[in-house]
């Protein structure tokens, strides 16, 4: 069975349809119309061939306009959201997969679990170190102490139980 490749999937796209697929000059010319339309968010919405082509001095628009789907996708401010989303599902799909696979990389998986962790807000740890400590108001270190005490104290009761196994306390 052959393996589909991007070009395939571009391809596809062409023959049906579905998606307007821009080349690099394009794109570069979006991304320059988009950076320069910032300073007035409010002409988004009315993007016309005229400004497009004064902003970006590119008069290429002209013909470009005229292809189907190119409007739409070049009107599209979001695109580049939509496609961060999209990457960002891919990824996740990749990194089930190796989470998964019983023979995957072991550092890999590792951080996989980091980014996971990173992303779900599982990570966020306390920073202990004495110069935050000194810069902490009174109420603020209250609030940290409140907040710390517990996981601190099961650290030193941990520490003192192990202690005990081994005859160190």
């Amino acid at each position: 069975m052959k393996k589909v490749n991007d070009t395939d999937i571009i391809e596809l796209k062409k023959q049906v349809d579905l998606v307007f697929v821009p080349n690099p000059l394009m794109r570069a010319c979006k991304a320059r119309f988009w950076k320069r339309i910032d300073f007035d968010p409010s002409l988004a919405d009315r993007v016309t061939l005229a400004a497009a082509v004064q902003l970006t001095n590119n008069t290429q628009l002209n013909s470009w306009w005229k292809l189907e789907g190119f409007v739409d996708w070049f009107c599209n401010k979001d695109e580049a959201s939509e496609r961060i989303e999209y990457l960002y599902m891919l990824w996740m799909d990749k990194a089930e997969e190796l989470l998964l696979n019983p023979e995957a990389n072991h550092n890999a998986i590792v951080q996989i679990g980091k980014i996971i962790a990173q992303l779900s807000g599982r990570d966020q740890q306390e920073n202990f170190s004495d110069a935050n400590i000194q810069k902490m108001s009174r109420q603020q270190l209250q609030a940290f102490i409140e907040k710390a005490a517990p996981r601190l104290l099961r650290n030193v009761t941990k520490t003192e139980t192990d202690g005990a196994a081994d005859g160190t306390t």
